[in-house]
């Protein structure tokens, strides 16, 4: 249930010999986000889509919930 200016904490555990992608878009469908920064460095946020380079831990600041029928108008 996400409110106004809430905020959340998505942490990535990888594994293996693969090397990690250059850039990261995670999509939160059906929220928006004012920020977010991936260990500590500041990500690309537009609406609900966050744009980071690999990370352990992303902080995301100002959730709010937005109406899925807006968006894809």
């Amino acid at each position: 249930d996400a409110r106004a200016g809430g905020s959340g904490v998505l942490r990535w555990d990888r594994r293996g010999d693969y090397p990690p992608p250059e850039r990261v878009r995670v999509v939160l469908h059906g929220l928006g986000v004012e920020s977010a920064h991936a260990d500590g460095v500041a990500a690309t946020v537009h609406g609900g889509t966050v744009e980071c380079g690999p990370f352990d831990e992303l902080r995301l600041a100002g959730l709010r919930a937005v109406n899925p029928e807006r968006s894809a108008r």
